[in-house]
């Protein structure tokens, strides 16, 4: 819960009060309409680099322990030699109506994008790469040599006198054309092999689709690469924010001028300026590691709080008289994984303090503002077990990072009405903090994202700690993106990946260039039957709306809209729908 001190309204845009008996003093921000007054926006994006991104399935549950057993044979793709088992009793594997990643006929597997916008080339069925995002993969025949390929290092079986950790799988062991396993409906188990229908590839339009989803989207990594790529690199992506990066399972580091921060590889800059770097750094990571949620997203806080630079009009170099620090920067960070958060000591954040059971302190600014966190549901969780995620997403955001810039930075109203599609928790803070955005590919907590915004909004509990052990490890996640007043999402396959990042991707866009950055006081409305104009503009589709209302003083002293006849106000964007456009006047001027 945010509790402010100074009565204040915020709508998206601009709002101006006139009471109708004169003009009276309103409080102008001296930024412009455009999101935080066209200062762009801090992004750090986090990608999970744990060893589990190399999987060639989903979600974790579908296989066991990591003994295989004896191997059928040994098959070398590339530099890595695989124990290569028979289907047995893990046919799942191979449909993907149990393995999320396999192969889907129903979905059509486009290349993914480069960092000019343009598609890679597609995959030769005859000679696909086993990597495409490598330009000096090896490749396979995947009409005569194909395996499935579900793990590259973690899983071991017996070959001879050797151990080989990896495994393919695929009919007794052997290569053979491309197939996928059709589940039968209403069959019995998904681990019987009788129950499923072997399919080849036979068509061409199926070769070039199944060529495509081998050299693309195989693995975890893959297929996040081929979603995260092509949504930042769409031609049609808005451009004017500023983008930083890194994995999780970084170490601790100097970054700008921010010293000892783990997880950031590279500072916010321009997006512009660094698409390029950032699509080229994506494709050529190499997940290998545990998953270090915690401390990567401290981390991300750390580096908003200690670099001076990241709010600075130039990143790349350090304040002086031509580059100053814009107190209506906004900052996000969005934390990407396809797991399970590690615990214990080689894991665990630096922070000690469950902060989001702990009231935050009162912070102020010049325009005599003040807010203050409150630890209420369901913003807390009473939990001491450990420092969470939800905690980590809290210390970020109630505490005043930067005490040496004024606290302007432009709040986000919720949208909680019936008619909006997306219901928002919004954002009242005011002062520079970060905010955090949760992604899951491939897991699930027992919470949804739509119950976990309803009760933000109306102030009801959530049991945080109410699934088993993984599932409240992704709960956390959520309530992270909950308290630190950004969104989340969780994909179970990779079209829904990519088409739910573009989602909350334009999300975070609409956020920042939405916010207002002017208010209003009490003070301001000294009779009643005061006009309040408040103009929308959502930079991400450029559509927007001036709409009067009047508004009057409430028995509480507070602002209070007027409603049914008592409102005289009007939406432009209604009246111009009705206007006859021969009839409009529009007036210029040079």
């Amino acid at each position: 819960m945010f509790t402010q001190f100074k009565a204040r309204v915020f709508t998206l845009g601009m709002v101006m009060i006139l009471p109708v008996s004169g003009w009276a003093d309103v409080n102008f921000s001296q930024q412009p309409l455009m999101a935080g007054g066209g200062v762009d926006p801090n992004l750090m994006f986090l990608l999970d680099d744990s060893g589990s991104m190399r999987w060639g399935f989903m979600p974790d549950g579908l296989m066991g322990g990591r003994d295989l057993g004896d191997c059928n044979s040994s098959v070398t793709y590339g530099s890595h030699t695989y124990c290569a088992k028979n289907v047995g009793s893990r046919p799942n594997l191979l449909s993907s109506r149990f393995n999320k990643l396999y192969y889907n006929p129903d979905v059509v597997y486009e290349p993914p994008l480069r960092a000019d916008g343009e598609k890679m080339p597609d995959a030769d069925f005859y000679n696909a790469p086993l990597d495409g995002f490598d330009s000096g993969s090896a490749t396979v025949n995947l009409n005569t040599n194909y395996r499935a390929i579900m793990d590259d290092y973690y899983w071991y079986g017996r070959s001879g006198n050797k151990w080989r950790y990896g495994f393919t799988i695929s009919p007794y062991g052997n290569a053979t054309k491309a197939f996928y396993y059709q589940w039968k409906d209403g069959c019995g188990s998904a681990t019987n092999a009788s129950c499923y229908d072997q399919v080849s590839i036979d068509d061409d339009a199926g070769r070039q689709n199944f060529a495509n989803w081998f050299s693309y989207y195989r693995t975890r990594e893959m297929a996040a690469k081929a979603g995260i790529g092509t949504v930042f690199a769409d031609k049609n992506l808005k451009q004017d924010f500023r983008l930083g990066w890194g994995t999780i399972n970084r170490g601790e580091h100097d970054v700008d001028d921010a010293d000892d921060v783990r997880a950031v590889r590279q500072g916010v800059r321009p997006y512009e300026d660094v698409k390029d770097s950032f699509i080229s750094w994506l494709y050529s990571n190499n997940a290998d590691g545990a998953t270090p949620l915690q401390r990567a997203l401290e981390g991300a806080g750390k580096y908003y709080e200690t670099s001076k630079r990241a709010w600075l009009d130039d990143p790349s170099r350090s304040a002086a008289a031509d580059n100053v620090a814009r107190e209506c920067r906004m900052s996000a960070t969005m934390l990407m994984t396809d797991g399970y958060y590690n615990t214990g000591s080689s894991y665990d954040p630096d922070l000690s303090i469950y902060a989001d059971n702990v009231d935050g302190d009162v912070i102020t600014n010049d325009d005599g503002d003040s807010g203050q966190y409150k630890a209420v549901n369901p913003f807390k969780d009473n939990q001491t077990g450990r420092v969470s995620l939800g905690d980590i997403a809290a210390h970020y955001w109630k505490r005043d990072l930067r005490e040496d810039i004024d606290n302007f930075v432009p709040v986000v109203k919720a949208k909680s009405k019936e008619g909006d599609a997306r219901k928002t928790v919004g954002n009242p803070a005011f002062w520079q903090h970060m905010m955090t955005y949760g992604i899951g590919f491939g897991v699930e907590g027992s919470v949804s994202r739509d119950d976990a915004v309803s009760a933000a909004l109306k102030g009801d509990a959530i049991d945080w700690w109410g699934g088993n052990s993984d599932e409240d490890k992704i709960n956390d996640l959520l309530h992270a993106a909950i308290n630190g007043r950004g969104d989340f999402f969780s994909a179970s396959d990779p079209k829904t990946f990519q088409a739910e990042l573009g989602i909350l991707l334009n999300s975070f866009f609409d956020t920042t260039g939405s916010a207002t950055g002017l208010d209003f006081n009490v003070a301001t409305i000294e009779s009643d039957g005061a006009l309040v104009f408040s103009s929308s503009f959502e930079s991400n589709g450029w559509a927007g709306d001036l709409v009067a209302s009047t508004y009057g003083m409430g028995d509480d002293g507070l602002p209070e809209e007027e409603v049914g006849d008592q409102n005289k106000g009007w939406s432009a964007r209604d009246v111009l729908a009705t206007a006859v456009p021969d009839e409009r006047t529009i007036i210029t001027w040079d």
